[in-house]
């Protein structure tokens, strides 16, 4: 009779473990990498790793933000937005230790920000798939503020391109830097990331 209710109080510890995990919207880390499929990222399994997407050999800039992410850790969202098919990109930035000895992600953000000139050129054919067009480029950067509450970030960046009406979104939510080609493609990445309740 004990093994019969040790077994019963085991069983129930387990249940409830496993929904106060899920509950809380933790996201269940194997080997050192994050298990998006939990929420609701599409996990393509075995995938190349980042350098192996891109066309050209990274430059200095471009560079730098690869030296600050994690090349074997990203993910590709798709988005169908007013029937254009696109995909948001995300990688998964590194914390080092900066100045003060803290670790934060603060070498990324500033590798992206010096990078954003190139960001169309060396990204856009990953997020744009058959409309990239090889012969924009970006005019200027400019901060626009979150409206949906459902986004835990406050702002995102939109790069203008020189045809007058392409534009390139991202926006960092955590350590997790999002690139897209619309801005509901952004949110709505963002969200998937990181779902508040």
């Amino acid at each position: 009779m004990k093994i019969i209710v040790t077994i019963i109080v085991l069983l129930f510890a387990l249940i409830l473990g496993t929904i106060f995990v899920m509950s809380d919207k933790e996201v269940p880390v194997e080997n050192g990498n994050t298990d998006f499929s939990v929420i609701g990222l599409p996990v393509d399994t075995p995938k190349p790793k980042f350098t192996d997407l891109l066309i050209d050999t990274p430059n200095p800039l471009q560079q730098s933000v690869l030296d600050n992410v994690y090349l074997d850790e990203y993910y590709l969202y798709p988005c169908d937005v007013n029937g254009i098919e696109s995909t948001a990109l995300v990688l998964v930035a590194q914390y080092k230790a900066n100045g003060t000895g803290l670790n934060t992600f603060e070498q990324a953000q500033g590798a992206v920000k010096s990078f954003e000139d190139d960001l169309y050129a060396d990204w856009g054919h990953i997020i744009y798939k058959e409309a990239f067009n090889k012969n924009l480029n970006i005019v200027n950067f400019v901060d626009e503020k979150v409206t949906d509450e459902e986004v835990l970030t406050e702002t995102y960046r939109v790069g203008n391109l020189s045809d007058g009406k392409t534009k390139i979104y991202y926006g960092w939510i955590l350590n997790y830097l999002t690139t897209a080609s619309s801005k509901e493609c952004l949110l709505e990445t963002l969200k998937s990331i990181y779902p508040i309740h």
